[in-house]
């Protein structure tokens, strides 16, 4: 009797050790976003302040209305992504009345000078501490096309000027994941862009400098 007691537990006591190591395999297999090239997109606030010529008279005020969403594939087992990435920069700033020059004509007017710019570029990032580590500071790059609108406003009249020109910049920001392997996390980054649209007060193309805060998802 006590014989089969004991081979009974001895059993039971083997199928143990083994649901616990079928268990402890489970839990060590890497996620699907280490396993799978996946994908990310990140929606983002930013502040920014306009640079160079574009200061010199027209818009140097800060600007807290811009924004961007970019799309990335994350490769597997490369601390890397690519993908786009289209947003929005919009400067504004009034001047008292005054007489001003508009073509041959003289006017008395308030004037509201505008500048917009829609960035369509293509990205880069590098990832220090991989592209799952929880908290990922990274690095990127930006290159593409910036869609500008220059619009001067004299009153009811305007000096309109709109043209796609080339743009590209670069930036630094930190990744962090709300749970480990988990698809839902917070994005910050300081970023620099510059464009080579050149009228009116703006002699030298615009550059921006920005900080931003984003939420960003991840599915593969």
């Amino acid at each position: 009797m006590n014989r089969h007691i004991l081979a009974i537990c001895a059993f039971l006591f083997a199928g143990l050790g083994i649901s616990k190591a079928q268990r402890a395999d489970l839990y060590t297999l890497e996620s699907p976003y280490q396993r799978y090239t996946h994908n990310l997109a990140t929606l983002r606030w930013l502040g920014a302040v306009p640079l160079g010529s574009i200061t010199d008279g027209y818009v140097d005020k800060p600007s807290f209305a811009n924004y961007s969403l970019s799309v990335e594939w994350v490769f597997r087992n490369m601390p890397l992504s690519a993908g786009l990435e289209a947003g929005k920069y919009y400067f504004e700033q009034r001047y008292p009345r005054a007489i001003y020059t508009v073509g041959q004509n003289e006017v008395s007017a308030v004037k509201t000078s505008t500048y917009t710019a829609v960035p369509l570029t293509g990205l880069i990032k590098y990832h220090f501490l991989g592209t799952n580590a929880r908290l990922s500071p990274y690095v990127q790059v930006n290159i593409g096309a910036h869609i500008n609108t220059y619009t001067d406003y004299f009153g009811i009249l305007a000096d309109q000027k709109k043209q796609t020109t080339l743009g590209f910049g670069g930036g630094a920001g930190l990744k962090y994941f709300f749970k480990n392997d988990g698809p839902v996390g917070l994005d910050v980054a300081v970023r620099y862009d510059q464009n080579t649209f050149k009228y009116g007060y703006i002699t030298n193309g615009v550059g921006t400098l920005a900080g931003s805060v984003g939420l960003f998802y991840r599915w593969w």
